[in-house]
């Protein structure tokens, strides 16, 4: 939800190995059926999100995907309470952001919006908040939402908490976490084809702005379009988003992320952001 932040990535390929000879009927023949068979899978596999309709690939088991969150929620907890971050469950600010989170939960598992519904169904939404500087709020699979208290001192009304709790749990219902596990797959799998079958290593460096980033992206939008969505069914305003988003700019600006070049960004730049929740509101 937060500034824009620079992922790292890694280079799996150092070095190169001569690739299967392409004249050989046997290597094209392996080549050709194990490409029309990704393809079955990942025609097979399409799952259509909630509000905005739009089809994407999820090979990823909702059970096996809830696990991971799980997992990886209780080692950001466990981390934060060994730091002595971690706030209370008692704590005003804590029960606030419960509070705001449930009404927008209990609207994501209303079934509203078609699209694929059966991952949300039963699941154990929490809401922890962490105390740190960072204006940011994160998510990971199963309904597990983190809030650091430097967005929290940003945000003012419930109206504006609402829309940052909505768009993080839009993710969860457009199972984005799922859907970057699935492209990061299918990706391995064309980088394999690629080396052993032409000797060609291609850098996860190149594919970062290629495929991963405008992804990521795009991710960032369709939360942004539910979130207000689910916003507006919780009884909140969805017109709070706009104004998080200016204070999100400003800050942004401050620390200079705005000289991070666009085709580099995990987040749209927050104008961006702006105009499309605008259009949305207004029925565009």
């Amino acid at each position: 939800m937060g500034l824009e932040q620079r992922p790292q990535w890694q280079q799996h390929f150092q070095s190169r190995r001569p690739g299967f000879a392409l004249s050989s009927p046997q290597t094209r023949r392996v080549l050709v059926v194990a490409g029309v068979a990704g393809g079955v899978v990942l025609v097979l596999s399409q799952e259509e999100v909630p509000y905005t309709q739009r089809s994407h690939a999820i090979l990823v088991n909702a059970g096996a995907e809830q696990q991971m969150g799980e997992q990886a929620y209780e080692e950001i907890l466990a981390e934060a309470a060994r730091d002595g971050t971690l706030v209370p469950a008692q704590h005003p600010a804590a029960q606030r952001v419960v509070r705001v989170g449930r009404r927008i939960a209990a609207v994501v598992e209303s079934g509203k919006g078609g699209g694929f519904q059966a991952h949300v169904r039963n699941l154990h939404w929490r809401f922890s908040v962490i105390h740190s500087p960072q204006v940011n709020a994160f998510v990971v699979p199963g309904g597990n939402v983190v809030v650091y208290t430097g967005l929290l001192d940003l945000v003012g009304s419930d109206d504006e908490l609402a829309a940052v709790l909505a768009h993080e749990c839009a993710h969860v219902l457009a199972r984005h976490a799922a859907e970057r596990m699935t492209r990061g797959s299918v990706l391995s799998a064309l980088q394999l084809v690629a080396y052993w079958g032409f000797g060609i290593a291609v850098p996860a460096d190149l594919l970062a702005p290629a495929f991963f980033l405008p992804n990521s992206r795009k991710q960032e939008t369709e939360a942004d379009v539910i979130g207000i969505q689910l916003a507006a069914q919780a009884c909140f305003d969805p017109a709070a988003a706009v104004t998080v988003f200016e204070k999100l700019g400003e800050v942004e600006r401050r620390m200079g992320g705005g000289r991070i070049p666009g085709f580099l960004r995990t987040h749209p730049v927050s104008s961006q952001r702006i105009e499309r929740i605008k259009e949305v509101r207004d029925g565009g």
